[in-house]
């Protein structure tokens, strides 16, 4: 129970820590898509902005001399530009105005785009002159936000529902007495004049029209927004499929190692009980000799050689489990092991009535371990002639294969199902039909051959062998 509230615990764990890396992704993703989109989309009113630097600009000495001429406004020497371009005794030019000055004001509305709107301001930051749009209507940007510290910066200000991105620069200042010399004596007006020092600055507010710049990018959070909500749920149900997919594997292996556990506490009990009632029977009469228990002495040394087999296979198990069994190969005839092998248990089928044959076509001399192979052949004729009845035939035949050793043993006998031949190399799994423990078998040795054969990089199978029996296939690189 607390290896299965383990699993839920790891998947939870999992499931949270991919949901975070998911999350985190596709925010980060996100973020970034909006941010270069903004600084994409704001590209050209910013370029429109920069241009407008009164230092970069073609028309910078224009700006100046208006700036020049706010300054003085803002002392109430002069009231606007009109003013000085109005006024017949102007000294710019010989028809009552400068022609120079109305030609850069001219150039000045041909450089404005239909979004760009200047605001000159005088040193106390009133706006006393609007170029570009909605410039006509009095007093449209005069609660436009202004900071007179903040200059050269771009920012966003809201102007009657309009959204503007906006700079700030600093024109030119200019003395009084310089004033007069370049426009004249100030015309006299009945405002007060500002108590002022030898120079004053004006300001040059630039703003662009982003309205639909935007409108697009309130529409872009408005699907980012939709995207993140739908890839936060993606994430989670991505999240814990993949948990489960990676959990997989380990909930298969700790389950085949709880059942492992099991079956080989199972099979060790089985014979360290046989041996303890033997040698307790043995204890309760000590005066007896040995040959008057020989059935019990005996019985004990079956089960102890039983048990030693059992601990020998299950040591073998852990070293394939580690990697640690390696092949010791060297060049055998394969025919002559199979041979040796078959005489072994050529008796042995005799006995119980049933036939061997050996079919060797091989002919040749393979790269093998051959204490492996003489084990793997044990195996395999071990099994073929424990599940046959008298009368059935065991045949082993070696041949190549397109430059491998194939070897098989097939069997007439019981024959196995679909699932059976599937679960066949599972650990301490049998048969139901040869479950009987009066087999003498235990359930490891196929696991131990798909051992070896792994070792020599070589592939074990069981198919059925028609019309009846089982056919247990090898094949394995001749060459090593």
């Amino acid at each position: 129970m607390s290896s299965a509230l383990d699993v839920k615990r790891t998947l939870a764990k999992n499931t949270l820590v991919f949901f975070a890396v998911f999350a985190l992704l596709f925010g980060g993703f996100g973020v970034l898509a909006f941010r270069f989109t903004s600084a994409t989309i704001y590209r050209a009113s910013d370029d429109l902005l920069e241009e407008a630097n009164p230092s970069m600009q073609v028309v910078g000495a224009l700006h100046d001399s208006m700036g020049a001429l706010y300054a003085l406004q803002g002392r109430g020497a002069l009231t606007s530009l009109g003013t000085v371009l109005a006024d017949a005794d102007n000294p710019f030019g010989p028809n009552g105005y400068d022609e120079r000055l109305e030609q850069l004001v001219e150039d000045l509305f041909m450089a404005i785009s239909p979004q760009t709107v200047y605001l000159y301001r005088n040193s106390q930051g009133a706006v006393v002159e609007a170029l570009g749009p909605y410039s006509s209507y009095d007093g449209y940007f005069s609660g436009t936000p202004f900071d007179a510290s903040s200059l050269g910066s771009i920012y966003e200000v809201n102007v009657n529902g309009h959204d503007y991105r906006a700079v700030n620069y600093v024109l030119a200042g200019v003395g009084h007495g310089a004033a007069e010399g370049m426009f004249g004596a100030a015309e006299e007006t009945s405002a007060p004049k500002a108590a002022v020092g030898p120079s004053e600055e004006a300001y040059l507010q630039v703003l662009v029209n982003v309205d639909s710049e935007k409108a697009t990018l309130d529409g872009l959070s408005s699907t980012l927004a939709a995207y993140l909500a739908v890839a936060v749920c993606v994430s989670a149900a991505a999240s814990y499929l993949l948990s489960r997919r990676l959990l997989r594997p380990l909930v298969s292996n700790w389950r085949k190692q709880t059942e492992f556990v099991q079956n080989a506490s199972h099979e060790l009990r089985t014979p360290l009980s046989i041996i303890r009632m033997k040698q307790e029977l043995l204890l309760r009469h000590p005066q007896q000799r040995v040959i008057d228990r020989f059935e019990d002495v005996d019985a004990s040394l079956d089960e102890t050689k039983r048990l030693e087999k059992l601990v020998g296979e299950l040591m073998q198990l852990a070293l394939q489990d580690d990697r640690r069994l390696e092949a010791a190969k060297e060049p055998v005839d394969v025919d002559g092991l199979v041979a040796n092998a078959c005489d072994l248990y050529a008796d042995v089928c005799e006995m119980q009535g049933k036939h061997l044959v050996a079919n060797l076509r091989f002919r040749g001399v393979a790269q093998v371990d051959p204490a492996q192979m003489r084990q793997l052949l044990s195996i395999l004729l071990d099994n073929a002639c424990k599940y046959t009845e008298p009368g059935d035939t065991v045949t082993v035949t070696t041949e190549a294969r397109s430059g491998r050793l194939a070897l098989c043993v097939a069997d007439t006998g019981c024959g196995l199902s679909k699932e059976e031949r599937r679960r066949a190399f599972e650990r301490f799994y049998r048969a139901d039909r040869a479950r009987s423990r009066a087999t003498g078998g235990n359930g490891l040795g196929l696991s131990i051959a798909h051992g070896i054969v792994s070792a020599h990089r070589g592939k074990i199978t069981l198919a059925p062998n028609h019309p009846r029996g089982t056919r247990a296939v090898v094949t394995l690189p001749a060459n090593g």
